[in-house]
C-alpha cells in the first residue's frame, strides 16, 4: 500500500526537487577532503547518492527499512557508486561505528521521528570534535527542541529555510 502511494506521488521526482537544498546544506560546510558521511534514514537513497555527487568521501547511509535499502543499493550499481557509498540494515542506535567516526552526520526529515535524546547521544558519539550534523526538521521541532540541542553541545553555524 505505501509503495502505491508514493508512485502515486510521484515520490521520487518529488525528493529530486529537494536536492538543491541538500546542495545548498552541503555547499555551506567547509570544504573537506574526502569526508566520512554518515547519512542517518536514507531510505531509498536520494540524499545520499547526492551526497555522493557533492563529495569525495565515504558515505554510509543507514535505515531499517530493507526494502527501501535494496531499491537504493539498485540506483547506486546503476550509478556506479558502490565503491563508495554503502548501506546497512541498522538503526542510529544499534551501530557499531568507532567512536568520531564521522565527519559529518546527515539527517533529512529523521529526527523528528526518534528519541531526541537517543539520538543527540549517538551523534555526539560518532561524530568527530570538529565534524558537523546537518539537520532538515520542521521550524516547530527546531525551536521546540534547540535548548536540548545545545545541551548536548552542537551549535548552530548556519541555517536557511525551506520555502
Amino acid at each position: 500500500m505505501t509503495e502505491d502511494i508514493l508512485t502515486e506521488l510521484n515520490h521520487e521526482g518529488l525528493r529530486e526537487e529537494f536536492f538543491k537544498y541538500t546542495r545548498r546544506a552541503f555547499e555551506m560546510l567547509p570544504v573537506m577532503d574526502k569526508p566520512g558521511i554518515l547519512d542517518i534514514g536514507c531510505g531509498s537513497g536520494g540524499p545520499t547518492i547526492e551526497l555522493s555527487r557533492l563529495s569525495d568521501g565515504e558515505i554510509i547511509g543507514i535505515d531499517i527499512n530493507k526494502s527501501l535499502l535494496e531499491k537504493m543499493q539498485s540506483k547506486m550499481e546503476k550509478a556506479g557508486l558502490s565503491e563508495r557509498v554503502k548501506l546497512k540494515a541498522i538503526s542510529l542506535y544499534n551501530t557499531n561505528f568507532p567512536d568520531g567516526k564521522f565527519d559529518i552526520l546527515w539527517e533529512e526529515g529523521v529526527l523528528h521521528l526518534l528519541d531526541r535524546k537517543r539520538f543527540l547521544s549517538q551523534c555526539n558519539r560518532l561524530l568527530k570534535p570538529s565534524g558537523y550534523l546537518v539537520m532538515f526538521e520542521t521550524i516547530k521541532w527546531m525551536k521546540k527542541n534547540m535548548k536540548k540541542i545545545i545541551s548536548f553541545n552542537f551549535r548552530v553555524v548556519d541555517k536557511f529555510l525551506l520555502p
